[in-house]
């Protein structure tokens, strides 16, 4: 397995000298010290990426949990009978993920733009090749789900959302 760590220039320009408030906490050589720490905890988080986001599953379900709670709570105790309804879309993914072919898609574990493991929201950007078919990939970037997995979510949704949000 090989991966290819690169810290620095974004890190640098939109995380230091973009943010005034970064330039009070930190200097210059402060700020440095702080990214290497910090690419060091995400190296050694590596070593138990199973257990980790085993983890980050648990956290994820007790989350969506709360949510469901918070949801009812609300549509219970907004006033002139509003609707507020809740999109699974945690079993989904973890389905997709899973299942890929189920769902049309040939990747699920990276992203069509760039490497697809590291590259989110701005750097995902013209400068930045993509893969030749995203509808054959469950995420867009590193961390954003592609417009095919959106496309299933929103079939979901129409099932079992908008049927609630229409009930009297």
């Amino acid at each position: 397995m090989l991966f290819a760590i690169s810290v620095g220039t974004n890190d640098l320009v939109d995380n230091f000298y973009e943010l005034p408030t970064r330039k009070l906490q930190f200097s210059i050589s402060g700020y440095q010290d702080f990214l290497l720490h910090e690419l060091e905890s995400a190296i050694q988080a590596n070593k138990c990426f199973n257990v980790c986001v085993e983890q980050q599953n648990t956290d994820s379900i007790a989350y969506n949990k709360k949510l469901r709670t918070l949801t009812s709570w609300l549509e219970g105790s907004w006033p002139n009978g509003a609707k507020v309804a809740y999109l699974d879309i945690y079993d989904p993914m973890k389905d997709m993920v899973n299942n890929p072919a189920k769902y049309g898609f040939e990747q699920t574990l990276e992203g069509c733009c760039g490497v697809g493991i590291v590259e989110m929201g701005p750097l995902c950007n013209e400068m930045e090749a993509t893969c030749p078919d995203p509808s054959k990939y469950m995420f867009w970037d590193a961390v954003h789900p592609s417009q095919a997995t959106y496309w299933i979510l929103a079939q979901m949704a129409m099932q079992t959302v908008i049927p609630h949000l229409l009930l009297p």
